[in-house]
């Protein structure tokens, strides 16, 4: 199973469920918001990505994408997929 994990240096990894399109869609929105509300990542933001931020804060599920991604290595804000692996399923192979 796909996830979306988010962790930083001062705080304990969070994880979502991103198996379907829907649920990364979601959990990429997660993300966002705990970025925005509990981080404070996005304060003072210039240019081209207030520009995103705006357009994520009006819904735009694009411009939010595409702010995570080209904000990733910026410290707070380092984010990675990853795989869930069931062990029912391995026990069996």
């Amino acid at each position: 199973m796909k996830i979306l994990i988010y962790e930083n240096r001062k705080s304990d990894p969070t994880y979502w469920d991103a198996s379907t399109p829907e649920k990364e869609e979601a959990a990429l929105w997660c993300l966002f918001k705990l970025l925005d509300e509990e981080w404070e990542c996005y304060e003072d933001l210039h240019g081209f990505h207030l520009d995103l931020y705006r357009k994520a804060k009006r819904g735009q599920f694009a411009a939010l994408k595409q702010l995570l991604h080209v904000r990733k290595e910026y410290e707070y804000e380092h984010f990675s997929w990853g795989e869930l692996l069931d062990p029912l399923q391995e026990a069996k192979t």
